[in-house]
C-alpha cells in the first residue's frame, strides 16, 4: 500500500499538484482547551492543531484512515520541512501554496 501511494505522489506533474494533495490530507483545528503552566501572557500557546490521513485504494474502494505525523512524513516520503511550509499556508490562506520557482517577471 504504502509503495502505491508513493508511486502515485511521485507521479504527480508539479510541485504544485503534489501541494493540494498534501494539504487536502491535513485537517486543521483550533485548540480545544488550554492548560498552560506559566502565565498565558508568557505561555508559548499553539493556535491550532493538526489532523493527518492517508487515502487508501483498496478493493475498489477508497478509504481514508488517520495516521500520526510522522507516519504521515514516511509514507508520502517527504520531510517535516515540507509539512511546516504546507501548514503555514493553510494557517495563512487556507489554500495550498502555488510553486513559484522560475516565476520571476522583471519589471521593465
Amino acid at each position: 500500500m504504502r509503495q502505491q501511494i508513493i508511486r502515485h505522489f511521485n507521479l504527480m506533474e508539479s510541485v504544485t499538484e503534489q501541494n493540494r494533495y498534501l494539504c487536502g490530507l491535513i485537517s486543521v483545528f483550533p485548540i480545544q482547551h488550554r492548560r498552560p503552566r506559566n502565565v498565558e501572557a508568557e505561555a508559548n500557546l499553539r493556535e491550532v492543531s493538526y489532523s493527518y490521513r492517508v487515502r487508501c485504494a483498496g478493493d475498489g474502494v477508497a478509504t481514508e484512515e488517520i495516521v500520526c505525523g510522522n507516519a504521515f512524513l514516511s509514507i508520502h516520503g517527504i520531510k517535516r520541512k515540507k509539512i511546516e511550509y504546507l501548514v503555514s499556508s493553510l494557517k495563512t490562506t487556507g489554500n495550498a501554496p502555488k510553486d513559484k520557482r522560475g516565476k520571476h517577471h522583471l519589471g521593465k
